[in-house]
């Protein structure tokens, strides 16, 4: 017999297996940082900067902001070395002599660097207003909080003249959801299923089992924690619990010149080996909803876009969630939650045709209802982090470029005195640098790389908006000797015109294009 890994989770074979998995995972998390961190060495060892700078560095071919978080010691003072003006820190919480803070980097250079000075002085930081409101806006959006849930009860988007939030669900706006049900007696014999799957037979089996009875638990007793006022937007703090959850920690942040909303949830679950499921909800108020979701090139409508027999009650998401119809779109961008349902929880109905309950988008982020080679419970800490949008139609290209900048995260390194510092011979500028720029709008830079054979470097890029493109590919420090089109493995296919710094690709409709540069 082969043990299973809900049934008997202490099983020595089954402790053994998930111990591979694990180690798989995380080999490759710190295989991944260990390259980021040497490339980032190797080109801050390039910079002409003293020691205490903190180095940020934009892997997007386009120009940005974006918040950073980072670890400083008491009483620090942070200067942008481009501008050489003083940019305000929010301290998020403080430990063992040191503040993790939080900061809005302006203006990041495409695939580029900025540098920011460190001081550590005698005097704290100055502490931001604080309110006791439970709404908050900016020119977007007006934000009613609901504080019994942890969540969000009302958000007017003040462009559209619209309410976003379906205020007749049974669930707030971001509110986290447990669900039990799904169980299996094995002493009784009875056995609740959620699943169905594999060969013909199999299903058969599965489908004639009792379908299981689903239970939603969404988070209760919230309390407003704080709410501050920052130069770049407002932080809402807020806390609550649920079953199985007793610490849900849940903030919103409204930033002043973006239209998006950041959720950012930090949460405690005990561990059990009941069947559970775990969502965040996000009810949108639309008379007729539709749904679609990005795949990895484009994006598909579950109503139509599907083969026959696939799943319509999950889906997985590479980018982003949205919820429309003719006159509103709201999208919702999963950072680290792939899974979502559409217009209800999973529930284990297989249904032929999509036909969803609600206007919901429920991010799905935990279950153990599989029961062979998976985890029996998942207990401990966990982080999950949202972005919302809203605008008037659905405009995939739009939000697979937000995605893009929310799923890419910043390159940090901070530069100590042990470092090499102080060479006035080093090339780059404190200042910032642009490595490579692309004209116009809709292509993502996915790769710079050395190429396999060592024949210059290898550039993939890919067409995200769904039209005919052309761009020119623009690498500043470089003297480009010849560009060639190549294939994913990096064969030679034909030559492209180059002119000194730039070299023109044209695209077609969601098209990925593979380029070796060889420089002079």
């Amino acid at each position: 017999d082969v043990c299973s890994s809900d049934l008997q989770p202490d099983h020595d074979e089954a402790v053994k297996q998930l111990r591979v998995k694990d180690d798989r995972a995380e080999r490759a998390s710190l295989e991944i940082e260990d390259v980021m961190n040497r490339s980032l060495s190797q080109l801050t060892d390039q910079i002409q900067i003293p020691a205490h700078t903190l180095v940020v560095f934009n892997s997007l071919n386009w120009q940005r902001d974006a918040l950073v978080e980072t670890d400083l010691f008491p009483n620090p003072r942070l200067t942008d070395l481009t501008t050489q003006q003083e940019v305000p820190l929010q301290i998020l919480y403080e430990k063992e002599k040191f503040l993790h803070v939080r900061f809005l980097a302006k203006e990041l250079p495409s695939v580029g660097y900025k540098c920011f000075r460190i001081e550590y002085g005698k005097e704290p930081l100055p502490k931001p207003s604080v309110s006791e409101d439970r709404t908050f806006e900016n020119s977007f959006y007006r934000i009613t909080i609901a504080e019994d849930a942890g969540a969000v009860a009302s958000i007017y988007d003040k462009q559209l003249r619209r309410e976003l939030v379906d205020l007749n669900s049974p669930f707030r706006f971001g509110q986290y959801v447990y669900v039990t049900g799904g169980d299996r007696d094995t002493e009784a014999g009875t056995w609740e299923t959620v699943l169905a799957y594999g060969g013909t037979q199999i299903i058969k089996s599965f489908l004639a089992l009792p379908k299981a009875v689903l239970r939603t638990h969404a988070a209760v007793h919230g309390k407003l924690v704080r709410a501050e006022h920052l130069p770049w937007g407002s932080s809402v703090l807020l806390t609550s619990s649920a079953e199985n959850t007793p610490a849900i920690e849940t903030e919103i942040v409204l930033f002043d010149n973006e239209k998006k909303i950041e959720f950012r949830y930090r949460l405690h679950k005990n561990y059990t080996v009941a069947k559970e499921g775990v969502y965040f909800a996000f009810p949108v108020a639309l008379a007729t909803p539709a749904f679609a979701y990005a795949s990895q090139q484009g994006w598909l409508n579950p109503a139509r876009d599907l083969m026959k027999g696939g799943s319509l009650e999950w889906f997985s998401i590479q980018q982003w969630m949205a919820a429309y119809d003719a006159r509103i779109a709201v999208a919702v961008v999963p950072i680290d939650a792939s899974l979502a349902s559409f217009g209800d929880i999973n529930r284990g109905n297989w249904p032929g045709r999509f036909q969803p309950a609600s206007g919901t988008l429920f991010s799905y982020v935990m279950n153990n209802y599989w029961d062979t080679n998976y985890r029996a419970g998942q207990g401990g800490d966990f982080v999950f982090r949202y972005v919302v949008t809203s605008a008037a139609r659905l405009d995939g290209g739009a939000l697979t470029h937000l995605a893009a900048e929310e799923m890419r995260p910043l390159e940090l390194n901070y530069v100590v005195k042990q470092d090499k510092v102080g060479n006035p011979a080093k090339p780059l500028p404190a200042s910032g640098e642009s490595f490579l720029e692309t004209g116009g709008a809709g292509i993502t830079l996915v790769t710079w790389k050395a190429a396999e054979d060592g024949n210059g470097t290898i550039l993939r890029l890919a067409e995200t908006t769904g039209k005919p493109t052309e761009t020119t590919i623009h690498i500043p420090r470089s003297r480009i000797a010849e560009a060639k089109l190549a294939s994913g493995v990096e064969d030679d296919q034909r030559t492209l015109p180059v002119n000194g710094h730039g070299i023109r690709l044209s695209f077609r409709p969601f098209e990925v294009l593979t380029v070796r540069v060889v420089n002079k």
